[in-house]
């Protein structure tokens, strides 16, 4: 029993010490979902960022060891996903941002996706890694 408790505080710590290397890039990133969502609500998917995460056009990211993973639900038109696109590859170019990003766009909402079945959900309409 202690060798159990041991091995899961080494993993425990393990974690964490994982965890906190993946912040290097987490003002970044959020400045990055900040002008994603100004793009959302140019384009009325919603009115404001508080909309936005209740009704669609949610958008996230999420620190990674080498840079961002940034993520967008109910985006419904290519030329809304391309302007997102665009703002994602400006960000990497211009921006300290890691040495890659990924960036995935869904059709759905953010609760529709999180509604679906663990095997059936759908996958990103676009998916985009950047990397140096």
């Amino acid at each position: 029993m202690l060798k159990l408790i041991a091995a899961i505080a080494l993993a425990s710590v393990v974690n964490v010490s994982f965890a906190s290397k993946n912040t290097e890039f987490l003002d970044e990133g959020n400045l990055l979902v900040k002008q994603l969502i100004e793009v959302l609500i140019q384009d009325n998917v919603c009115k404001s960022p508080i909309d936005c995460r209740r009704d669609g056009g949610f958008a996230f990211s999420k620190p990674e060891r080498n840079g961002v993973s940034v993520t967008v639900y109910g985006v419904k038109s290519k030329e809304l996903a391309a302007k997102l696109l665009q703002v994602c590859v400006t960000a990497f170019a211009v921006n300290h941002i890691g040495n890659e990003m990924k960036a995935e766009i869904f059709s759905v909402s953010h609760a529709e996706y999180m509604s679906q079945r663990l095997f059936g959900k759908a996958a990103p309409a676009y998916f985009l890694k950047l990397e140096k």
